[in-house]
Formats: C-alpha cells, structure tokens, sequence
C-alpha cells in the first residue's frame, strides 16, 4: 500500500496500518524512464499505429454516437445508410498496399506503391475482370452481394485477397 493510500485509508476511519515499503520500488522507479530506449516496441508496431490513425472516421463514429433510433425516419432523407464508408486495407508486400473504399454497393480501389496492371473481383459464380485507371486504382459500381475476393497483379504479382461481405 502507497503512502497515499494509507491516508486515504486512515482519513476513512479505518486505521489500517501502511504496508512495509518494497525495498526495490525505488530501483524500479529510476529504472523505469530507461527501459523504452533499451527495449522499445518494434518498428512495425509504429508503422501498424500509423496506419491504424489513416482510417480513423471521427465524423462517422460522431453519427453513431449521436444516432437515434425515434428520428431514424427523419434521418433516411439526411443520413442513409446507403452512405456508410467501410475501409480496407491489403498490404501486399513490397510497400505496396491496397486502399479499398466500399460505399454502398460500390467500391474504389487506390493502390499506392506499384503499378497496377489488371483487376478482378471472383464471386462462386465468376471471375469479373475491373477497367484500370492510371495504373492505380479501379471502381466496382455493383458489389457482389455474395462473398467476394479481389484479385490484383501489380509490377508482375499478383495477389488475391481473402473473402469478403460487403
């Protein structure tokens, strides 16, 4: 028990009496500001964090908190759900990722790191082949409404993601 809270303690009428101190606390606390510059968390961890801040959506989780169920009604004609953006991230190696957007029953795709040279989305039923734009992106005007992959060959590889809902 910390001195501070054997005051407490005692204020409250209890009269507890303060445990014996740990004779390395002190070794402890001087050594605490020193163990992050020895045994810091690894660079992923940082680049994963940065990553994690990109697709933050402060507006969209303001609308969730905010949202009332009496008003929904109202709020069709204001906010659809229609509307809701829902962010993917495929890292694909290399430093290359893939942005994927999908808004409704569409769906944009941005790569950053590469040139994209074909794209294509795989339902149970098929393979549907997407029109490239600039070598970096490509659009799904109707979103399968099935489970679905997307298949990318960027500089010469390509990659397929695992299923998704949309």
């Amino acid at each position: 028990m910390h001195l501070s809270s054997h005051l407490l303690v005692r204020r409250a009428g209890l009269g507890v009496a303060p445990a014996e101190p740990d004779p390395l606390a002190a070794l402890v606390d001087l050594l605490r500001p020193y163990a992050n510059e020895v045994d810091g968390p690894p660079a992923i961890y940082h680049e994963l964090m940065a990553a994690a801040f990109t697709f933050r959506d402060p507006d969209g989780a303001l609308a969730q908190l905010l949202d009332d169920s009496t008003v929904a009604a109202w709020h069709a004609g204001v906010r659809s759900a229609s509307t809701a953006v829902d962010t993917l991230l495929f890292d694909l190696g290399n430093g290359q990722r893939l942005d994927v957007e999908i808004i409704g029953r569409h769906l944009v795709a941005d790569l950053f790191g590469g040139v994209l040279t074909s794209a294509a989305w795989q339902t149970p039923a098929g393979r549907h082949e997407a029109e490239v734009a600039f070598g970096e992106s490509f659009e799904i005007d109707a979103v399968p409404d099935g489970p679905f992959c997307i298949i990318v060959e960027v500089d010469g590889v390509t990659t397929t993601t695992d299923w998704l809902l949309a």
